[in-house]
């Protein structure tokens, strides 16, 4: 649940960081399996195709390895292919959150972006991507080579990073990694990480500070309902959930 409530706590961010990047700003910057449920406002009924944005795309997928010698299909979303190897605009590479929230609640960027390609990926365990029982096969160093072996086989050596929530978790840590290995000339020219958590005990202690507050004094209330006062106040102020959230619940994934 609180993976879902990260997710849309920082929906309401991604779109003023888009526009920094659309101007042209750069920035310096218990396993268990389970699964992620929706808020009680969230329905299951929406339509798939409302949620594509207006811009040209491809997809594909590509294998990714594990340890123990298995494979799994990563899949990907490229907005704007044509404009992938532009160096007047250089691609945006987006990195959902989660772990466990597909990327098509990032797609509105491709509106908010109006001409450079953003890369859209489904982390392994969620949407389109393979979802391995084994959790063992979830890290953020598995994540990490996972990102590195996708913006490989698309040829990308220069983007800007844009990570949402568990997304900037991964970019931070990907970021890291360029510092001490980075034999592919990689440029990664400017950093973006929307609400993305630096202490995850922290959040959580926070979270259940807020929850307690909004128990309203005298009154039993349900977890359905304690959930639905946190979104209203906290998370998506929305009347309704917005579709592209709808739709990224409905195809959440593996908890790690």
């Amino acid at each position: 649940r609180r993976s879902a409530i990260a997710i849309a706590m920082g929906f309401r961010f991604f779109l003023v960081a888009a526009l920094v990047v659309h101007r042209g700003h750069s920035f310096a910057t218990q396993p268990s399996r389970a699964r992620c449920n929706p808020p009680s406002s969230i329905t299951s009924s929406f339509r798939s195709s409302a949620l594509r944005a207006s811009a040209a795309a491809n997809e594909g997928s590509i294998q990714v390895a594990r340890s123990d010698g298995s494979t799994h299909k990563l899949a990907y979303r490229i907005a704007r292919p044509m404009s992938l190897s532009s160096r007047q605009a250089a691609p945006i590479v987006a990195l959902h959150g989660g772990p466990s929230v597909p990327s098509s609640y990032l797609y509105p960027l491709e509106d908010v972006v109006p001409y450079r390609s953003i890369v859209f990926y489904d982390q392994l365990g969620c949407g389109r991507s393979g979802e391995p029982s084994d959790v063992s096969l979830y890290s953020i160093d598995d994540s990490v080579r996972d990102l590195k072996t996708l913006l490989k086989k698309l040829g990308l050596r220069r983007f800007h990073l844009y990570g949402q929530s568990y997304g900037g978790i991964l970019a931070f840590e990907y970021m890291k990694s360029l510092a001490s290995d980075n034999e592919d000339g990689v440029e990664c020219l400017s950093a973006i990480l929307s609400s993305a958590p630096t202490d995850i005990r922290e959040v959580e202690k926070e979270f259940d500070r807020i929850t307690e507050q909004l128990s309203p004094p005298g009154k039993d209330v349900t977890e359905e309902e304690l959930n639905e006062l946190f979104r209203k106040n906290h998370q998506c102020r929305t009347p309704e959930m917005p579709e592209v959230l709808v739709d990224a619940y409905a195809n959440a994934g593996t908890v790690w």
